[in-house]
């Protein structure tokens, strides 16, 4: 499935989306998908992309990630709080998981499928699915994890 094949599929569902080329920052194409909140500052984004670097290993389809940054800053005191609630919340996630990227030092919700390379409208609901439930676990369990470590 490629990202023109996804953004076609989301608009469909009412999904507000976005291309973004590749950049020296971000070196893969990916589709920013609005995740809406009940205000403006509760919106978030879900970034799809291919996961790169696998073109020979994954041979019938793409490996589609889904990146939701939490867009809070952890304080160094806090890492300890973060993994233990972490480990908790990741027990209840049915698909993906809440993590901590030590380097850029951010939160974030992250899933990874192998989608087809030929979709079938199955394959279709699939991807809305998977957009629709990170955006659930995202508002269920991101305040839970930014309160533990704020």
């Amino acid at each position: 499935m490629d990202l023109l094949h996804a953004q076609s599929v989301l608009e469909t569902e009412d999904y507000e989306t976005r291309l973004a080329a590749a950049t020296p920052s971000s070196p893969v194409d990916r589709l920013a998908v609005v995740l809406p909140g009940d205000d403006e500052s509760e919106t978030r984004l879900l970034y799809l992309f291919a996961l790169p670097g696998l073109e020979g290993v994954v041979t019938s389809g793409t490996l589609m990630q889904s990146l939701v940054d939490l867009d809070v800053d952890v304080p160094a005191e806090a890492i300890d709080t973060l993994v233990r609630v972490l480990n908790d919340v990741n027990a209840s996630v049915a698909l993906g998981h809440f993590g901590f990227d030590s380097n850029q030092q951010r939160l974030h919700y992250r899933c990874v499928q192998l989608l087809p390379d030929h979709p079938t409208p199955e394959d279709d609901a699939r991807l809305v699915e998977s957009v629709a439930l990170a955006h659930f676990l995202v508002d269920r369990f991101g305040p839970e994890i930014i309160d533990a470590v704020m």
